[in-house]
């Protein structure tokens, strides 16, 4: 595994690593980032929908250990299909692994606004597999960027502060 770190100079200041400075939101977009693009970059056989909401529990882990409270509901296998998310239990059922809805929730003190983001993280989309050429089935692993953004946006987001909203 590769470890980038992030650092930040200018004309009149020292290198910060971020930690405390006017830069440290600037350091932890580019952590979100970077969580973003390590997981698009892995291959499925490693980033099953197992592995994928191990990763929403380590960023939901990573959160706490910076006071923030975070909350991790995970609906996986038949629970999916008897809570009504046929579409996803479809999607997945044949899969090794079980399919899984993670859903992560921060609510700040003294909010005043309600936002959701939905990402979408099927981690390998075979799906209508006689319609796709041959050549398109490789950048399917793609197809969990959308939850993969989302995830590295939301520890960010949260880490960072919200302003209360």
């Amino acid at each position: 595994r590769w470890s980038v770190r992030v650092g930040f100079a200018t004309r009149s200041a020292a290198i910060s690593d971020g930690a405390g400075s006017v830069y440290g939101p600037c350091a932890k977009a580019a952590a979100g980032v970077r969580l973003a693009a390590r997981l698009v970059d892995a291959p499925p056989e490693q980033l099953t929908t197992t592995a994928f909401v191990q990763e929403a529990g380590a960023v939901a882990a990573r959160l706490r250990e910076q006071g923030r409270e975070v909350l991790v509901e995970v609906i996986s296998g038949d629970e999916l299909r008897e809570r009504g998310y046929g579409g996803l239990y479809g999607v997945g059922k044949a899969a090794t692994e079980p399919p899984a809805l993670c859903v992560l929730s921060h609510v700040p003190d003294g909010a005043s606004k309600k936002v959701c983001l939905v990402g979408k993280g099927i981690v390998y989309d075979t799906g209508g597999l006689a319609l796709k050429p041959k050549e398109g089935m490789c950048g399917m692993k793609a197809d969990m960027g959308g939850a993969a953004g989302l995830l590295g946006a939301f520890e960010a987001a949260v880490s960072i502060g919200t302003g209360g909203t």
